[in-house]
Parts: C-alpha cells; structure tokens; sequence
C-alpha cells in the first residue's frame, strides 16, 4: 500500500485527532491546550469526539466533491514574474516589523497597533499568505522567498508552523506524482520525531523563552521535555480536546457573544475592526482569542476551537457557518484552479484542514483573499499591461 503527499497528510490529521481523541478519553485527561485538565463529563466528551470526527470527514468529503465538479482549468503556471513583488512584500514587512512590532510574538501581540499608512498595505498584502499562495500556484519553487520566509518567521517567533507549511507545499511539488510507500513513510515519521525538540528549541529561542547554547538545545532530548515536545508537535494536528472544553463551557461563548464579547466568523477578515465598531460590537476579538482568554484564562492567548462550537451557539449562526464553508470552499478551488493546471487538491485540503477545520477562520479568510488578489494580478497583467497570462 502507498500514499501520496496528501494522503499522509490527512492521514497525519485524522489519525491524530482519532488517536490522541481517544486517548484523552481513555485516561481521563485533557492534551493540546488544555493538557492536564480531567475530564468532567465523560459521556459529554465522547459525543463530541464523536461528532466533531464526522463534521471534519463530512465537511472533507463536501470539498472533494466541490473540487471534482469544478472543470475550470488554467493553462500555464509560469509565475516567475510575481516572485519579485513577493520578496519585495516579504522583506518590506521584515524591516516594518522589526521598527514596529507588529506580526511578532509578544505578550501585548494582540494589541499591538500602529498609525501610519503602511499598514493599510500590509494589510491588503499579507506577506505570508501571499507568498504562501504564490508558492502553491508557481512550479517553480523561489529559494529566495523561501529562505525570506522562514528568517521572517523565525524573527517573529511562528518558526515551527511556517516550517511546516514549506515542508507540505514542496513536498507536492517536489513529489506530484509519487506515492510512498509504508516504509518510506516510517522513515520520514521517525526523522520528524528525531528532529521535533530541535525544530521546537528554534522555536521557543526566537520567542525569547529560551536562551541560545548547546546545553540549552539538549535539554530538549532528555526524558520530560521531549515527551511534552513530541505531545506538543502531535497535538498540532488535533483540536478534540479543545473543542470538547469549549463545549463544555458553550454557555460563555453563547453569552459573549450575545454581548459582542467577538465577532463572528465571517467578520475575521482585515476589516474586522471596523466592521466590529459599525455593528456595534464590545470588542473585536475572534471566538478563538476570547475562548483562551475566557475558559483557558490565558491572556493574551488564542486556541484552535474546530467545528462543532460554531454549531452549538445559535441556530441563525449554524445555518450562515454550512453556507459559509460551502461557498468558501467554491471560491478556494475556483481560485486556484484559474490560478494554475497543477493538481491543487492537495492544497485545498491543506488549507481547509489546517485551517478551517481547527477554526482559525482570519487566516483562511486570509489565504482566500491572496488567492483572490493573483487572480487579479493575473488579469491585470494581461488586460492593462496587454500581456499575455501565459508566456508564448
């Protein structure tokens, strides 16, 4: 038996929200963001798991039947041209970041807010996510912007998830066709487990929560703190325990937001202050922030929270969540199937399960709105610049 790229990423997904789901359960104790909490109700947990499983295979299923019923397809993917705008983007928001503070890692991260015209720009142009998008319709993968990438990251303190999403994305790339065998598969699992407390010791350094040194770095391969690192990289692809605490505690959710304690979903975008303040809101925190900072008591914090939440708050909320799945996920194939000839399925579920489906709905919106802006360029390119989309 083998698998493709994408299939071991769903694999990864489902097996560790099955898994670490049931073993939660099994014991009695929470993991992920809630780690060493009990579990209060045991029937309560397990309907959940139970239900949360079939949203995310239902919602899965729901994309691939969106995707195969898109016949649009581009011709062409040589995007070379936009590669220069990019790290263009991309180095311009390092030095702006580094003068500012905004997009790096603080304890006041949520509040930082600055008043100058730039950041209107920053905002219309998300320097990751357009790079990102970029990346994902280009056959050709620019070491530059990934190098770019991946220092940014590392100076704002996101290094392990930006890590993750260039190992996904150029493994497709680099593999579009090959599906690996179980071994294979063994190995590379074995190597990500090996190099965990490495990546992770990166991680905390560049948050400033770890001093830089040998000594420092081993620490993270003896017994204690390379399990909690191991749980902590696996727990990364599960939201069960999170979801489960939240629902258990529906009713914070459901009065904050009668109170307008967040906004909803389809408010995450970079608009979200405004429109927070045109409607009348008490604050412009999405769910997942005033979530940690309600039940977690972590402030500032912000925690994946899944599907079902969104489900639980009100009926008007439920119906406008399903339709705003549906026609997001129409938009995300659309986009990129205008975008590029390449098999982008394995793009799509990326997106959606990593994003979407932990609730992380301002940067899935976010991701949406940079495919929507290439698709833009693209046209423009060829309809003001009278070029060709694709060169002769």
């Amino acid at each position: 038996m083998t698998l493709s790229p994408t299939g071991i990423f769903i694999l990864l997904y489902f097996l560790s929200n099955i898994a670490l789901g049931a073993y939660y359960g099994y014991v009695g104790v929470l993991g992920g963001d809630f780690t060493g909490v009990k579990i209060k109700d045991d029937e309560l947990y397990f309907s959940v798991y139970i239900i949360e499983l079939l949203l995310m295979s239902i919602f899965l299923i729901v994309l691939r039947l969106i995707y195969r019923a898109n016949k649009v397809q581009a011709k062409g993917d040589n995007y070379d041209w936009i590669n220069k705008y990019v790290f263009f983007i991309q180095l311009s928001f390092l030095i702006y970041s580094y003068i500012t503070g905004v997009g790096r890692l603080s304890q006041d991260y949520y509040g930082t807010n600055v008043d100058n015209p730039l950041k209107y720009f920053f905002t219309f142009f998300n320097a990751d996510y357009f790079f990102l998008a970029s990346l994902c319709i280009n056959r050709r993968i620019s070491k530059t912007n990934v190098a770019l990438y991946l220092i940014s990251n590392i100076y704002r303190g996101w290094f392990a998830g930006g890590l993750l999403n260039i190992i996904f994305i150029c493994a497709v790339k680099i593999f579009p066709n090959v599906r690996m065998k179980f071994r294979t598969i063994f190995i590379i699992l074995a190597g990500f487990i090996v190099l965990a407390p490495s990546i992770y010791y990166v991680k905390y350094v560049s948050r400033g929560a770890e001093s830089i040194g040998i000594e420092a770095a081993s620490q993270y391969y003896q017994k204690d703190l390379y399990s909690q690192v191991i749980n902590s990289a696996f727990s990364r692809f599960q939201h069960i325990s999170e979801t489960y605490s939240i629902v258990q505690d529906i009713d914070v959710l459901i009065a904050g937001y009668e109170s307008g304690q967040f906004v909803p979903f389809y408010f995450e975008n970079p608009a979200k202050r405004q429109l927070a303040n045109a409607f009348n809101y008490a604050n412009d925190q999405t769910i997942t922030q005033f979530s940690a900072e309600s039940i977690l008591q972590k402030i500032p914090g912000n925690i994946q929270i899944g599907l079902l939440p969104w489900l639980l708050i009100s009926p008007f909320l439920s119906v406008l969540f399903i339709l705003y799945l549906l026609i997001t996920f129409i938009f995300l194939v659309c986009f990129f199937k205008r975008l590029t000839s390449q098999n982008v399925w394995p793009y799509c579920v990326w997106i959606t399960m990593l994003l979407a489906m932990h609730g992380w709905f301002t940067s899935y919106f976010m991701f949406l709105w940079s495919l929507f802006l290439l698709v833009a360029l693209k046209y423009f390119r060829k309809l003001v610049l009278n070029k060709p989309l694709e060169p002769r």
